[in-house]
């Protein structure tokens, strides 16, 4: 599934001093990702632009790839909300692929070189399941 969003431009908020606050175009792309559905967001001022990719989950890294080439994106940076593993399980290969950093919570970090560290013993199963070489 896949959404996305253009935000139109508006004039001053109300209360505020004239162009002292405005809301600007902005697109934004939702994907539904991964076997825990997990959504996966690029956000840029518009197609053609600089974009953040926030939360790319399990068997997100080639939807990203995709919409990137389609919207004509340059990536600066993997935003990861926090380090549950439909959060961040494609994190360093869409980093990686793009030669860019991950932004990730300190007490989250170690969840990046093992994500399977954070899941309850019944998700590590189901996890286990789906991915019976281990997660890459």
């Amino acid at each position: 599934m896949l959404d996305i969003f253009m935000l139109p431009q508006a004039g001053p908020l109300a209360g505020g001093g004239a162009n002292r606050h405005r809301l600007v175009p902005m697109l934004i792309i939702a994907a539904v990702c991964g076997p825990l559905q997990a959504n996966c967001y690029l956000v840029a001022a518009d197609p053609g632009h600089e974009c953040l990719i926030i939360d790319p989950g399990m068997e997100s890294a080639a939807e990203v790839r995709e919409l990137v080439s389609q919207h004509r994106l340059r990536p600066v940076a993997v935003l990861a909300t926090h380090g549950h593993i439909d959060h961040v399980a494609d994190a360093a290969d869409v980093a990686d692929g793009y030669g860019i950093e991950v932004w990730i919570h300190r007490a989250d970090r170690h969840l990046l070189t093992d994500p399977a560290s954070g899941l309850s013993p019944d998700l590590a199963g189901y996890v286990a399941a789906l991915y019976p070489q281990g997660l890459s």
